[in-house]
């Protein structure tokens, strides 16, 4: 827009009619555009960045849970078990897996180990929250890419359905159930459901223990798997929940659906209403499960309580005094 009304000025300026009118023209065609849907670089300078580097609090913590981890593996290893064992027994212990096949033996180990899972709940709570915070990030992306295909008029991607969304949350459960099944069906010399199921109940950290994996070869891709297997099936339990509860692809099928606007006016019409902004604005989050016709009705509540008062008009009448305001309390 801009550049089209300073190809208008230059034209004025040169007195080429011919130039002048292409411009006019182009700057005609950018304002209809404009008034017709909203302008996406606007909306793009708007949107909160994404920081590419990890933040000075997430190294913090993966340090503290470092240091966490290396202790626990010192303190067993000192109590003579092997260095394995010890980051064996460390992983099922962060992981809350507890598969069963190992347990502290001596008082003096049982109350470290107390105090170690203790400390290691509230760190594993701190890192499911992030890993909240990271899909819950991710899904404010889509959505912002969702509203911009909306805007211009082109249909969805397909890679936003919920079946893709699903597919795609359970592609790494999915791989890593695999490579367990294959790693332990032949290392364990167990069966391939054996593997599966070991695999599975280890996962998800329920841990029955009636397999436990017993060579060291086990043992040390166990310290990995199950780390970064739990890790992803937060990932996935995260994702779920997110597809179940995320309301925001009903308002985009509602903004840009013509036979739901239709029907809003249709239903207005038909009660000798007016559609106005605040009516339209009201209709699409209430419908749309953004907001509760409670919670609506308590906001306009709250506003006549204010203007009944006559708190607005004080508002209003003040307004660029801010000292004086701040000086008569309000009552409602």
């Amino acid at each position: 827009m801009l550049r089209s009304l300073v190809g208008s000025e230059m034209c004025i300026r040169d007195r080429e009619d011919d130039s002048c009118e292409t411009a006019r023209d182009v700057m005609k065609q950018t304002l209809d555009e404009s008034t017709c849907q909203p302008v996406a670089t606007l909306t793009a300078q708007a949107e909160p960045s994404t920081p590419s580097t990890i933040d000075l609090g997430s190294m913090g913590f993966l340090l503290l849970v470092l240091v966490h981890a290396l202790t626990g593996v010192a303190f067993f290893t000192l109590q003579g078990w092997s260095l394995i064992d010890s980051a064996y027994f460390t992983v099922l212990t962060l992981t809350t897996i507890g598969a069963g096949d190992m347990a502290p033996d001596t008082n003096f180990q049982k109350v470290f180990t107390t105090f170690y899972v203790l400390v290691g709940f509230c760190y594993l709570g701190y890192a499911l929250g992030q890993v909240a915070l990271f899909v819950t990030a991710r899904h404010e992306e889509q959505h912002r890419e969702e509203m911009r295909q909306a805007r211009s008029g082109a249909s969805l991607d397909p890679r936003t359905s919920f079946v893709w969304k699903v597919t795609m949350a359970a592609h790494g459960m999915v791989f890593f159930l695999a490579v367990g099944t294959l790693f332990y069906s032949v290392t364990e010399g167990w069966s391939s459901v054996d593997a599966l199921y070991f695999s599975a109940v280890s996962l998800t950290t329920v841990g029955y223990g009636d397999l436990s994996v017993k060579s060291n070869a086990g043992r040390v891709f166990s310290i990995f798997y199950l780390l970064f297997g739990t890790l992803m099936t937060s990932f996935f339990l995260g994702s779920l929940a997110e597809l179940f509860l995320n309301k925001r692809e009903r308002l985009i099928d509602m903004l840009y659906d013509s036979d739901s606007n239709q029907q809003l006016w249709h239903e207005h019409t038909a009660r000798g209403e007016e559609v106005n902004q605040a009516s339209y604005i009201e209709h699409m989050l209430v419908n749309s499960g953004q907001i509760d016709h409670e919670t609506v009705n308590e906001i306009k509540y709250r506003y006549q309580q204010l203007h009944s008062h006559g708190i607005v008009d004080r508002y209003q009448h003040h307004e660029g005094n801010e000292g004086d305001m701040m000086n008569k309390p309000t009552q409602y």
